[in-house]
């Protein structure tokens, strides 16, 4: 990841499907009158059935405050989603939840772009060179501390390589092999084609990125090229959808990534019909 430049920008943009940017969706807190933002999420299509996918720890952490939840769609508009969602045990450390989404919410949502099960290839992860986190920072959320009607919000697309290190050996807090992967988080290894500096306080001071990335919580990863291949072949049908960014380790500046294929599980394991239309094996 540390070769490319600005020059390769607009290669690897049509290396990227419009549906990693489009998928993502800005998610609010609102208790009374104050509302901010708190988390992102991924909007995902199995069969006829639309879901918002995003951290479990966002989600636990609106009600516990007992506050409502809003997604907003491409407009800045939010709609309620404080309904049925479904998060991962505790205990098992996968930090995932899925809100399945009624008909109204997801005519609310249309402007928007799902990913579907096609954007999945459960060895995707593995040949990556490039990774792709979707998110809305809540350093980027003008307006949507403020307006609930109409939010301004700026996506960060930050694109990252692996993490050099091993994460079981370094025994990080809440890090199963089984469950999840990390992505560096140095913002000295990474291309100067990311938007993180664009992450500023209100005063207009540059936020360092493993501050800046309250908010991403719950986006999407996507996996972009393949080591075997060079950065000019690199095509949009080759990008999968591979996790959802859970934590960020601040000390060791790793990114710790949850795989999409625990996402499909508890969408199986919650909505049993749904497993037929699932790409799963197991399943």
């Amino acid at each position: 990841m540390t070769h490319m430049d600005a020059d390769d920008e607009l290669t690897l943009r049509a290396a990227e499907p419009a549906v990693a940017s489009q998928s993502s969706v800005p998610l609010l807190r609102q208790n009374g009158t104050y509302a901010e933002l708190i988390g992102s999420a991924t909007l995902f299509a199995v069969a006829d059935q639309l879901f918002l996918v995003t951290a479990a720890h966002v989600i636990r952490n609106a009600l516990g405050m007992e506050a409502g939840l809003g997604a907003i769609n491409a407009a800045g508009r939010a709609t309620a989603v404080s309904g049925e969602w479904r998060c991962s045990p505790l205990a098992t450390q996968e930090d995932i939840a899925v809100y399945p989404l009624t008909a109204d919410q997801a005519i609310f949502l249309s402007d928007r772009k799902a990913a579907r099960t096609l954007n999945y290839r459960l060895d995707a992860e593995r040949g990556a060179v490039c990774f792709i986190i979707f998110g809305f920072p809540q350093i980027g959320g003008e307006g949507a501390g403020v307006d609930t009607k109409q939010a301004v919000l700026t996506q960060l697309r930050l694109r990252v390589g692996r993490f050099a290190g091993d994460g079981a050996a370094l025994a990080l807090a809440n890090f199963d092999q089984k469950y999840h992967f990390l992505l560096n988080a140095d913002e000295t290894q990474m291309p100067a084609i990311n938007n993180y500096g664009s992450l500023r306080s209100l005063s207009g001071i540059r936020v360092p990125l493993v501050q800046g990335l309250r908010g991403v919580s719950g986006g999407g990863v996507w996996s972009l090229g393949d080591e075997n291949l060079s950065l000019g072949a690199w095509r949009p049908d080759q990008a999968c959808i591979v996790g959802v960014e859970t934590s960020v380790y601040e000390g060791v500046k790793a990114i710790r990534v949850t795989r999409w294929n625990r996402v499909l599980e508890l969408i199986a394991g919650a909505y049993p019909d749904l497993r037929g239309a699932l790409r799963l094996s197991g399943v």
